[in-house]
C-alpha cells in the first residue's frame, strides 16, 4: 500500500520463474479496425527506491537525494522506453486473459492521480471494445529483514460501448529482485537484467489474479 510519501509493501513474491516472451501484436492507434477489441497499454513513470536498514529508514529516494547510509539506484532503470520494449516482447493479450485484443502500447506514461481519480477512457475515439493496463507506481525496496523485492502497482478497466469502465481491478504485485539494488560486487548487467525480468513477473501475476475465479460459497 501507499502511505503519503512513503511506500510500505510486504516482500512475497519471487521470481521463480521466467515470463512468456512470445511477441504480442502491436499496433499504433490509427492502424486498428473500430470493429476489433483493443487493449491500451501505459507504461510506469520513474523507479522509485525505497531501502531500510538498521540505522536509516523509509525515505524515497534517498539515495539519489544524497541522503547519508542510502545506496544510489543505477540511473534509467525501467525507464519508459525500456519498458515500452519489454511490453513489446510479452503476449498481453494472453497474460490479461483478452485473447485476440490488438495491443497498443503507449509512449508517454500516465501519472498516478490521473490513473486514480480518472473514470473516462484514457484514449479517446477508441474502438468499442476496449480495455486499459495501466502500470502505476514502481518502487525497488529493501529491507533488513524480507530482502529486496520491486514492487509494481497495476490497474484494468474494462469498458463496453460507454465512456464508464464496466470492469475495474487494482493489485500491487512483488517480485524478489536479490542483486537489485546492485552491490559493489554484484554483475550491474545482470542487476539490471534481473529487475527487468521481476517487472514482467509482476505484469504476469497480476494477469493470474486479474483472471483468478470468485469464491463462491456452496449451500
Amino acid at each position: 500500500m501507499l502511505l503519503g510519501a512513503v511506500f510500505i509493501l510486504p516482500l512475497w513474491a519471487s521470481v521463480s520463474a521466467a515470463a512468456p516472451t512470445v511477441a504480442a501484436l502491436v499496433e499504433p492507434a490509427s492502424a486498428l479496425d473500430p470493429k476489433l477489441c483493443e487493449l491500451h497499454v501505459w507504461p510506469a513513470q520513474d523507479l522509485h527506491a525505497v531501502w531500510t536498514g538498521w540505522v536509516h529508514g523509509g525515505i524515497v529516494d534517498g539515495g539519489q537525494k544524497g541522503r547519508s547510509g542510502y545506496q544510489a539506484a543505477p540511473a534509467r532503470v525501467l525507464s519508459a522506453e525500456r519498458q515500452i520494449e519489454l511490453l513489446r516482447a510479452q503476449p498481453l493479450d494472453q497474460l490479461l486473459g483478452l485473447p485476440g485484443h490488438r495491443v497498443v502500447i503507449h509512449d508517454v506514461p500516465l501519472d498516478s492521480t490521473t490513473i486514480r481519480t480518472g473514470t473516462a477512457r484514457h484514449a479517446q475515439g477508441a474502438a468499442r471494445c476496449y480495455a486499459e493496463l495501466l502500470l502505476d507506481t514502481m518502487v525497488s525496496q529493501k529491507d533488513v529483514f524480507s530482502g529486496s523485492a520491486l514492487a509494481l502497482v497495476v490497474r484494468f478497466r474494462q469498458f463496453g460501448a460507454s465512456d464508464q469502465p464496466v470492469r475495474v481491478f487494482g493489485s500491487y504485485q512483488l517480485a524478489r529482485t536479490p542483486h537489485f539494488p546492485p552491490s559493489p560486487v554484484d554483475d550491474m548487467a545482470a542487476a539490471i537484467g534481473e529487475v527487468e525480468a521481476a517487472y514482467i513477473v509482476d505484469i504476469a501475476d497480476f494477469g493470474k489474479a486479474l483472471n483468478k475465479p470468485s469464491k463462491t460459497r456452496t449451500k
